[in-house]
């Protein structure tokens, strides 16, 4: 019975050990330093296009208007051919937003 005694208080020792690291390592995190500036890594908005749709110019224009909040970031517009009617649209807004690659 002796060592029933000794295995539960072991347990309670190991326990209380236990705690306390966490209790350390919930600290140390809590006191690191973080940085307030946020910075995001360039990114490539790929969007493919066939042909006009309804809205097209619209929705185009969204992609535009995300660098508010945005990272460095460019937009890449594929089409199969070069005489895709979505191409004047997408020259339209490429002369509205000069500074969006």
């Amino acid at each position: 019975m002796i060592w029933l005694t000794w295995l539960l208080a072991g347990l309670f020792v190991g326990s209380l050990v236990y705690c306390v690291l966490i209790l350390l390592a919930a600290r140390s995190y809590l006191l690191q330093q973080t940085s307030t500036v946020f910075q995001c890594a360039p990114i490539s908005v790929l969007k493919p296009l066939s042909g006009v749709d309804e809205g097209l110019e619209a929705n185009l224009r969204s992609f535009f208007e995300q660098g508010a909040h945005a990272a460095e970031f460019e937009i890449l517009f594929a089409v199969r051919t070069s005489a895709d009617a979505a191409i004047p649209v997408v020259e339209r807004l490429q002369g509205q937003y000069p500074h969006i690659a």
